[in-house]
């Protein structure tokens, strides 16, 4: 069920669990560009999204951790070979969406130590598998997932109460126009201005995404 807490939209997962219980926050891969190179719109919704949720509920001064996971799915065979500087050992085929979403999230100002990078999961379940079993958590207190809600509802249905040992909750992610619009009022003198500078600002985070990406 959806449900209302402040600006956020969220669906229930651990019962009786609220946003201001949650210490992390689980970011999985929505697929890359048609580059290998970036993301996808839904990634890149995902992870804006979920970075303004952890810097508002201001979870990293409590030692809260994010974690973007996800490398591709196994049919993308694009992008140049890209090697990790602290995994010198292992060759990806493009960049892996976790680590995309790791360089919007640090561009966001969220200290790197926050950022906890799952760059070898393929699906949704490995996501959650992966993330929760890899020691990306420093503690077992309650994690937020982020994702469009269509995917949540599967995710904190099926995946989440047979790969998770943490409280969860889910987190709706909305659209890049969510944010320039959040707070506006129709009749500001300055809405011209304010909502270009809002809108660069976030377009300019996509950089890497074709444009038909958008259609």
């Amino acid at each position: 069920m959806t449900h209302s807490e402040g600006i956020y939209q969220t669906i229930d997962g651990t019962s009786g669990l609220k946003i201001e219980d949650v210490a992390h926050v689980l970011v999985p891969g929505r697929g890359r560009n048609e580059y290998g190179d970036g993301l996808s719109c839904q990634s890149f919704e995902r992870v804006n999204f979920a970075a303004s949720f952890f810097i508002e509920q201001e979870l990293e001064i409590y030692g809260g951790v994010i974690v973007p996971s996800g490398y591709k799915t196994p049919p993308d065979r694009t992008g140049e070979p890209w090697t990790a500087p602290d995994e010198d050992q292992k060759t990806y085929v493009g960049l892996p969406e976790a680590e995309s979403m790791k360089r919007i999230l640090l561009s966001r100002k969220i200290g790197e130590t926050a950022v906890r990078v799952e760059r070898d999961s393929f699906d949704t379940a490995t996501n959650f598998v992966y993330a929760e079993n890899g020691g990306y958590f420093p503690d077992d207190r309650p994690v937020a997932i982020v994702a469009q809600e269509r995917h949540l509802e599967r995710m904190l249905k099926i995946i989440a109460p047979k790969t998770l040992r943490r409280e969860y909750i889910g987190i709706v992610a909305m659209a890049e126009s969510y944010y320039v619009l959040r707070g506006i009022n129709p009749d500001s003198t300055d809405i011209i201005d304010e909502t270009t500078k809002r809108a660069n600002k976030a377009w300019s985070m996509i950089g890497t995404l074709p444009l038909n990406k958008f259609k």
